[in-house]
């Protein structure tokens, strides 16, 4: 473990050893290598045996944090090991010394206020939860403080104890002899609601503080090669224990939680999970077909959203939207929200669609910048405060990329008298989209999908011909697109996940461009800093999964394999050869499976019946839990 042996974990995992050992007539040793953010234990494990003899007990922070803090790990938590079994969540409580001057979260605040750089917190290690959880409070307050990492949480509570440090946020279990000697006293619960463990004990935000959610686990892992019936005997064995009154009486004390998992459960923990949707869908004719107030059409939208929450539940999704009922279309929802913007015609034959029949019209409306543009209240924040509120489910925002605002006009996309200057014009672009990330994180999102339309049109040579001849040149406006996702991205908010879906368009049906993305494929994969791909794969227009050899290594791939343009209904055996194809250059677990596009990218949809809908939304998910054994 690569935790100090006087903490909560190691007491708790020795308590597991014991259990362990007893189902298996055979000595569980646990030998504890603290230091290092992880890396000393980890990096000794990543060598061990894989014979099922050698397992880690890692927390988050080592798996998923750390990689993120760390440009050199001396470890890759997805080629070096293999998910065994969830132990247990934790839960982090602010915590003070009881003799300290700050005994509410009212009182520390207004002290970080009154004096910037004067109070102190600390956590056992830089980026640990306890760490980043900290930060993230000091952000959502306004304040400054000092942050002073100890090498373990044993060292750190005694310092709380001794005065040294003002507050940190704490799991019981470590904190639990200080806290019943009376030194020190649990003031608030970073999560969203109260823990059963403790029901007594406010939230933050109850508490009259922000509302900062601290997600801890521990889990086990074994090297990478270990054999599969090792790790599948070894989680039956501790998914076990979870149900043991025992183990369970232990967590209770320790302020713990049982998380039992499969080892592909774990694996998929999300998002984007192993079952994935771009986000519209069908709109019910009472929503088409309504035409009264405001207030009684949010009434009847309000409906229909819940409803189609319950729909996307019902087929074991993970990941719920609204459906986008909200908006007119996926673009104009934007548009529609944010001050400053006209509509006009493109320039160029840059938004022509077609059909496979050859029908072709123009997608018009595109957005013209006529006063300088700001945000003026939330736009897809709102969306998704309501739905978090209806679903246990994690709930994906999706919003159109800053490339949409430029693409279909080019250089007129805003009045020059204006916008003299198009980077300032790009300068208030990313400033409403920070601005919109930070409201999202606010009300409670934490997964993001930007539809990126522009950057794969450009595959098409039709239409790199077609900005060539409106005076644009092709590559500088991937630079250009790649650039402002990046502003925008680079800026979120802590704890949020970014993908991006790179469509060919899809409105009533129809498509924009045709071409694999061989063109943009070094360029936009490599230096996009998003968390995962979005990418269709639906026909043969969009092309093979070569590109994906340009994938950054742990980046996320979701195949939008399953049409959203026909009613025709793939096969399993047809999205499974798709996915072992791709499986060649991006590894297995790191893909997931998802319709190309949306189902109705416009309100009036794309020609499918909601059956036909259904049956290609239950497909995805039923093929996902057969190539992954969840959704």
């Amino acid at each position: 473990m690569p935790h100090s042996s006087g903490v909560g974990p190691s007491i708790f995992m020795r308590l597991i050893a014991e259990k362990l050992g007893a189902q298996w007539g055979r000595q569980v040793v646990v030998e504890n290598r603290p230091g290092a953010s992880g890396f000393i234990a980890i990096e000794s494990m990543k060598n061990a045996a894989r014979d099922g003899h050698d397992l880690l007990a890692v927390a988050d922070s080592h798996m998923t944090i750390n990689p993120a803090l760390y440009k050199k790990l001396p470890y890759d938590p997805e080629r070096d090991f293999v998910p065994v079994a969830m132990v247990l969540r934790a839960y982090f409580f602010l915590t003070v010394s009881t003799s300290g001057p700050y005994q509410s979260v009212p009182a520390l605040i207004a002290a970080a206020k009154a004096s910037p750089g004067r109070i102190i917190y600390s956590s056992s290690y830089v980026g640990s939860p306890s760490h980043l959880g900290a930060a993230e409070f000091e952000h959502l307050t306004g304040t400054k403080m000092i942050h002073v990492p100890y090498k373990d949480q044993a060292q750190m509570y005694i310092g709380i104890a001794n005065g040294d440090i003002h507050w940190a946020f704490s799991t019981i279990g470590s904190a639990l002899p200080l806290i019943k000697a009376g030194r020190l006293k649990v003031v608030a619960l970073a999560a969203k609601q109260r823990a059963s463990i403790a029901p007594e004990v406010p939230t933050i935000e109850e508490a009259g503080g922000p509302p900062v959610e601290i997600d801890s686990w521990i889990a086990l892992v074994a090297p990478r090669g270990t054999p599969p019936e090792a790790v599948r005997r070894i989680n039956a064995d501790v998914n076990r224990l979870m149900a043991d009154p025992d183990v369970l009486e232990r967590m209770r004390l320790f302020g713990y939680e049982p998380a039992p998992l499969s080892p592909e459960e774990i694996a998929a923990r999300g998002p984007p999970y192993r079952a994935e949707h771009i986000g519209s869908f069908l709109r019910p004719a009472k929503l088409l077909d309504f035409r009264s107030d405001k207030a009684s059409r949010e009434e009847i939208e309000n409906e229909c959203v819940v409803d189609v929450i319950r729909w996307q539940e019902s087929l074991g999704l993970k990941v719920v939207t609204d459906g986008e009922f909200r908006r007119e279309s996926w673009r104009l929802g934007f548009v529609s929200k944010v001050s400053g913007f006209a509509r006009a015609d493109a320039v160029g034959n840059v938004d022509l669609q077609q059909d496979d029949a050859g029908n072709v019209m123009r997608v018009g409306s595109a957005p013209v910048a006529v006063t300088r543009i700001r945000r003026t209240g939330p736009i897809v924040a709102d969306e998704v405060a309501f739905c978090i509120k209806k679903t246990k489910c994690l709930v994906k925002a999706t919003i159109p990329a800053p490339s949409y605002l430029h693409y279909p006009r080019g250089r007129n996309c805003v009045d020059r008298d204006v916008y003299p200057d198009l980077d300032e014009f790009f300068a208030d672009v990313v400033k409403v989209y920070v601005e919109e990330l930070k409201a999202l994180h606010a009300a409670g999102g934490r997964y993001l999908q930007i539809d990126e339309v522009a950057q794969t049109l450009l595959c098409d040579q039709r239409l790199r011909d077609a900005v060539k001849a409106r005076g644009d040149d092709a590559e500088r406006l991937i630079d250009l697109y790649i650039d402002l996702i990046n502003r925008i991205v680079r800026l979120r908010p802590e704890g949020m996940t970014i993908g991006v879906h790179m469509c060919r368009g899809n409105a009533h049906g129809k498509w924009m461009a045709a071409g694999g993305y061989e063109r943009i494929a070094e360029k936009s994969f490599s230096t996009l800093n998003v968390d995962a791909f979005f990418l269709e794969f639906d026909t043969e227009r969009a092309g093979g999964f070569e590109p994906l050899r340009f994938i950054p290594k742990g980046k996320k791939v979701i195949l939008g394999a399953v049409s959203t343009k026909t009613p025709v209904l793939e096969s399993k055996d047809e999205l499974k050869r798709k996915i072992e194809a791709a499986a060649k250059f991006v590894l297995l677990e790191n893909l997931s499976l998802s319709p190309q596009c949306g189902f109705a990218s416009h309100q009036k949809g794309s020609g499918l019946t909601f059956a036909q809908q259904e049956a290609k939304l239950r497909l995805v998910c039923e093929t996902a839990a057969e190539v992954w054994g969840v959704t």
